[in-house]
């Protein structure tokens, strides 16, 4: 059994939902039992510190094999553009596991409510992703996400 199949049956036992279960097990550090180990551990929560250091908040999403998830406004006086999500996830290869961020975005073309979903990966860092959907918001080619009165 993975890693991820062996938390979602604990939680599943413990009749809680993947996130609330393993923000206990981080909270209680006690991933040795659950295989992962402690580097990772700390790994994570240096990464939760620094995104929430650049103002995200954390939000509960019902992903599948997501640890946790993110979301940061970006705004001017007039209303909301666009959110920027960022998911962390723990990738398992052959021989370890790793720490990685999918960050997502949408946007809404011009006269209309038909959102154009924006995918960032495999090596894209949070900073290129934030300067990649300024820059496209820049053009004027899409509405406010919400509009201030």
């Amino acid at each position: 059994m993975d890693r991820l199949a062996y938390l979602n049956a604990k939680a599943r036992e413990k009749g809680e939902d993947y996130g609330t279960f393993l923000g206990k097990v981080n909270q209680e550090a006690r991933w040795d039992s659950v295989v992962v180990g402690k580097e990772l551990l700390q790994k994570e929560l240096e990464l939760v510190h620094e995104i929430e250091d650049k103002g995200y908040k954390k939000f509960k999403n019902n992903f599948k094999g997501n640890v946790r998830s993110f979301q940061k406004i970006f705004d001017d006086d007039n209303g909301k553009r666009y959110f920027i999500n960022a998911h962390l996830y723990i990738h398992q290869s052959k021989t370890d596991y790793e720490l990685v961020w999918e960050y997502e975005s949408c946007l809404y073309k011009d006269g209309s409510k038909e959102p154009i979903k924006m995918l960032f990966y495999n090596g894209w860092t949070l900073e290129d992703a934030e300067l990649y959907m300024d820059e496209i918001w820049v053009t004027g080619l899409f509405d406010y996400y919400e509009v201030y009165s």
